[in-house]
């Protein structure tokens, strides 16, 4: 029983070391997917083989999404009953001391805590339950395995308890996702609220914009692969208590970095949201209407056709010569101060650097486009030249508009 435990504890932690990696926030249905996904396929040599097969992946995979299908307005009750279990505003549940290890002793200490500060809302709903779901789960996940251990050594049929198994391994990937997520641990969860001397952005729906669209346009599997295949798992201690580090962990490194990134924020994007980061500092009434104002702007193979105002900030262009989606005689016009209508802008816009990469197609810096293919009649490929000179472009003008080889970020 001993080597149960540990098994799970180790297949735990091949979880988190996949959501520790800052690259793996976001977690819509496609950054849950790819966290279940490295996570499952990440797993030891030594947990059970039913567990490490295509079947049992494909399954986590899919039950990666799960707890946020059970979220339909169809069922009321059962969102109202688990909606506070995906986040926990741990700059409101400090207010209540250290957290308990049992779910109903937390409840009772907000409920304490309550009474002594009657303007806040402590309630579970709102302050979130996210570790305790997230350690309730281990737990089924651990008894299960024990469970498993009985029937083989019994020499019964493991095949129901596997389900179970693989089930429970899916379930909690959601939830250990869900800590890794910086919005989901902090009050500041869509949109800042209260002081905000650095001017972070007040807008609703940031939430979902991060979570989900730009990980669904900017983050892939095999990006987040090789960061995975850097880590090791390794057996827990006292598993609650580790995992309360781990969210306090993550939510001490996201208050280091907005304490320092106000007015130090690049906006970027690759294509149309190169575009979107483009058009965000594009001079006119958007721009001058935003409390929030960016350092610069970087953007991949962007449409530049459709931008006929000045940059109010610098900004570095990145784009392929052979790119028919987004063609680079675009954005050359938009760096020489012309666009496709023959007006010419005025030159007291910020500097825009252009780089044209010879022989590379839209999306070149996509390792998973090495086989080149087509899209919506466009070439896609993957230009290993381009993607290096590229990175090291971003690298050189991010040091030059917000000093990073100084401040050491």
């Amino acid at each position: 029983m001993k080597r149960t435990a540990g098994l799970v504890r180790v297949a735990l932690a091949a979880l988190l070391s996949v959501l520790m990696v800052p690259q793996a926030w976001a977690w819509g249905p496609d950054g849950h997917a790819i966290i279940n996904s490295l996570a499952a396929s990440s797993l030891p040599s030594d947990v059970p083989s039913f567990l490490r097969s295509q079947a049992a992946l494909d399954a986590i995979v899919y039950y990666a999404s799960e707890p946020d299908r059970w979220r339909s307005p169809a069922e009321p009750e059962l969102n109202a009953a688990q909606a506070p279990e995906h986040f926990i505003r741990l700059d409101l549940a400090e207010l209540a001391g250290p957290l308990p290890r049992r779910r109903y002793d937390y409840v009772r200490g907000l409920a304490a805590a309550q009474q002594k500060h009657p303007e806040l809302n402590l309630t579970p709903e709102f302050v979130g339950l996210q570790p305790y779901v997230t350690s309730e789960i281990y737990e089924r996940l651990k008894s299960a395995f024990r469970d498993y251990r009985a029937l083989q050594a019994a020499h019964q049929d493991t095949r129901p308890s596997e389900a179970e198994i693989t089930f429970l391994a899916g379930w909690l990937g959601h939830y250990v996702g869900d800590g890794a997520m910086p919005l989901h641990s902090s009050i500041q969860y869509d949109g800042w609220v209260g002081a905000n001397p650095n001017g972070y952005t007040t807008a609703k729906g940031i939430h979902w914009r991060f979570e989900n669209d730009f990980v669904h346009a900017n983050v892939t599997r095999s990006e987040v692969a090789p960061l995975v295949a850097n880590t090791k798992p390794v057996v827990l201690g006292d598993v609650f208590e580790d995992y309360i580090a781990y969210l306090e962990q993550l939510t001490m490194e996201l208050r280091h970095h907005l304490a320092g990134a106000g007015p130090r924020i690049v906006v970027l994007g690759f294509s149309q949201g190169g575009w979107l980061a483009l058009s965000s500092v594009e001079q006119g009434v958007v721009e001058q209407s935003s409390p929030n104002k960016f350092r610069a702007a970087a953007a991949f193979y962007p449409n530049c056709r459709t931008i006929r105002g000045n940059l109010t900030v610098p900004a570095l262009i990145m784009i392929g010569e052979l790119d028919d989606w987004t063609p680079a005689d675009g954005c050359r016009q938009l760096a020489e101060g012309g666009d496709d209508y023959g007006v010419s802008r005025r030159r007291e816009g910020a500097p825009i650097k252009l780089i044209v990469y010879p022989g590379a197609y839209h999306s070149f810096d996509s390792p998973a486009l090495k086989t080149p293919r087509q899209l919506l009649g466009h070439r896609l490929e993957y230009n290993q030249t381009a993607a290096d000179r590229s990175a090291a472009a971003l690298r050189e003008f991010l040091d030059a508009v917000i000093g990073t080889k100084e401040t050491g970020n």
